[in-house]
């Protein structure tokens, strides 16, 4: 069984890594801030490893869909997406 790749997809998922990849706060109303000012919703975040800096980031409303992410140290290390 052969699968279909929808380029529109790939292009907005490459859009959403390079913005997260920037982003700058995390607000305790469930809003994650981007460098260019855009501001996403998001539904929880816990912390994976103090040590490392590293948080998840669930139920991140995007364009395409929900996300799941893990950030360390405000880089992308992790994406799952529900389409």
């Amino acid at each position: 069984m052969s699968s279909t790749i929808n380029p529109q997809l790939i292009a907005a998922r490459l859009r959403t890594l390079h913005f997260l990849s920037h982003c700058s706060r995390l607000s305790p109303e469930g809003e994650l801030s981007l460098w260019n000012g855009q501001t996403l919703k998001f539904d929880a975040v816990e912390a994976v490893d103090s040590m490392e800096s590293k948080i998840a980031i669930k139920g991140l409303s995007t364009s395409w869909g929900k996300a799941n992410v893990v950030l360390r140290g405000g880089d992308l290390v992790y994406l799952a997406v529900e389409i």
